[in-house]
């Protein structure tokens, strides 16, 4: 039984990490385009602190967002901007699957993955060596 104590480990990793991937990519894509206007940038030495500011459903949200150097961006401009729909106040600018996303996947199954090739191996010659013997 201890032997099989990583492979079930390797499992769940697996498992849990393909559950927590599918629902951030879930969440992300229920995300709902709206518009959002710059009211105040603030910089810094590394890039800019934008102050942007939207509605959703009447109320008025503001969220700060960076900006690194080299990035062209004015007052009163309009950008687009994804908002949760069940908490608005939650929200990305690019609509893009981060790199994350599809490192925990992954990762999660390689580490799914090998300990499997590693028991069908051992298994395989399990059976072989039965049926020499025999």
């Amino acid at each position: 039984m201890k032997k099989k104590i990583p492979y079930i480990l390797a499992l769940l990793v697996f498992i849990v990490s393909l559950i927590a991937t599918a629902y951030s990519i879930f969440r992300f894509v229920t995300y709902e385009k709206t518009s959002c206007t710059v009211v105040d940038i603030e910089s810094y030495r590394d890039g800019k602190i934008v102050q942007l500011q939207y509605t959703v459903d009447g109320t008025v949200y503001e969220r700060e967002s960076r900006y690194g150097r080299g990035k062209s961006i004015k007052m009163g401009e309009e950008l687009s901007i994804w908002y949760d729909p069940d908490g608005p106040s939650k929200t990305v600018r690019v609509r893009d699957f981060a790199a994350y996303y599809w490192l925990l996947a992954i990762m999660g199954g390689g580490l799914f993955l090998i300990p499997s090739i590693g028991l069908l191996i051992r298994f395989t010659n399990r059976n072989q060596n039965k049926r020499e013997n025999e």
